[in-house]
C-alpha cells in the first residue's frame, strides 16, 4: 500500500455479535482506561472505562470517581472520601500521594452493577464497589483464588431430627 490510505477496509460482519448489557449483579471489572476530566461545575473527577472479563460480549461501562470540590462542606468531603476509599479497597489500589489514572489501567476489582436508562438508552452502572465477592450472584463473578466459600449444610428431614 506504500503508505496510501485505502479506499475501504475489509471486514466480515457475518459472525459479529451485538453487545448486550450485563444482568444486575456482582462482577469482576477490569479498568481499560482512566482520565481526569472537569465537570460542568468545574470540579475534577476521574472517568474510568471498564470491561467485564467474564462477559466479553457485554458493553463496556463508564464510572466516575468524584473528588470533593475545594469549597466542599464536611458532609460532601466525607461522602467523596468514603466512596474513593471503597473504590481503592475493591481494586487493591494504595498510593498515599493520591489516585493516578495511569496506575488504574489494568486493575481488577468487584462491583455490584445495575442498569439505568437515560434518553431512551439503557446502560450498566456501578451501584457500589465491594472489596471481595459477596456471593457472586448467580455465578456471575468467577471464584477468586484464596477465598473459600463454606458449603451450605443440607436441610435435615424428619428422620434426621432426634425427637
Amino acid at each position: 500500500m506504500n503508505g496510501e490510505t485505502p479506499s475501504f477496509l475489509s471486514v466480515n460482519l457475518k459472525d459479529a455479535k451485538e453487545l448486550s448489557l450485563a444482568e444486575n449483579g456482582e462482577y469482576r471489572l477490569r479498568i481499560m482506561a482512566a482520565e481526569i476530566l472537569k465537570s460542568q461545575k468545574g470540579n475534577f473527577y476521574i472517568n474510568c472505562r471498564a470491561a467485564i472479563p467474564s462477559r466479553p460480549a457485554t458493553e463496556q461501562l463508564y464510572f466516575p470517581l468524584f473528588f470533593p470540590p475545594e469549597d466542599a462542606d464536611e458532609f460532601q468531603k466525607e461522602r467523596s472520601d468514603s466512596d474513593l476509599k471503597k473504590f481503592a479497597k475493591a481494586f487493591g489500589y494504595n498510593n498515599p500521594q493520591g489516585i493516578f489514572p495511569n496506575e488504574l489501567i489494568g486493575l481488577e476489582g468487584f462491583a455490584i452493577l445495575g442498569t439505568d436508562t437515560f434518553e431512551g438508552r439503557s446502560k450498566n452502572v456501578v451501584e457500589r464497589f465491594v472489596s471481595s465477592p459477596v456471593g457472586a450472584i448467580g455465578g456471575l463473578a468467577p471464584p477468586t483464588p484464596g477465598i473459600v466459600t463454606p458449603p451450605v449444610p443440607a436441610t435435615p428431614d424428619d428422620d434426621d431430627i432426634p425427637i
